[in-house]
């Protein structure tokens, strides 16, 4: 029944994002969307219980989930004006952050791969490696921490 559940999330999620990107909406476009999310839901399902993964993210990482939009939004406009200022030659390059998520528990397996995810996703920094047995994170990045980071090391 889990399953099923996982499936019905990753299907509405895969839904969510196909609408998201459109400029105009349309039945068809629906239509697409509903048949087109299956088969993803079903490879990110397959993905999951193929690499064992257990990951229970807590709901703490909803915070996190609703600054990556701001946090996109701030680094697109960083990045794009790093040619013209020269603010970001302190702020950039490799740093270690704690994400506080070490072990192989379901919940610190859910709180680094959501953070790793989120931390990538923004045009300002993307993870270079991470230790789970530390629970800490390589990242390169071009602007100073952001809140979505700030929110992630809490």
């Amino acid at each position: 029944m889990a399953r099923w559940g996982e499936l019905l999330a990753w299907w509405l999620i895969s839904i969510s994002v196909w609408m998201l990107s459109l400029s105009a909406y349309s039945g068809a476009e629906m239509v697409a969307a509903v048949l087109a999310a299956l088969p993803c839901a079903l490879a990110a399902v397959g993905a999951r219980l193929a690499v064992q993964g257990n990951w229970r993210p807590g709901l703490e990482s909803l915070t996190a989930l609703a600054a990556l939009p701001t946090s996109i939004a701030r680094d697109s406009v960083l990045v794009l004006l790093m040619p013209w200022t020269r603010r970001h030659v302190g702020a950039s390059g490799l740093r270690e952050i704690d994400l506080h998520a070490a072990g192989d528990s379901s919940a610190a397996n859910g709180r680094r791969a959501l953070g790793l995810t989120l931390l990538s996703a923004s045009p300002g920094s993307y993870v270079v490696d991470a230790d789970p047995t530390r629970g800490t994170a390589m990242v390169h990045a071009l602007t100073g921490s952001s809140q979505l980071e700030q929110i992630l090391t809490r």
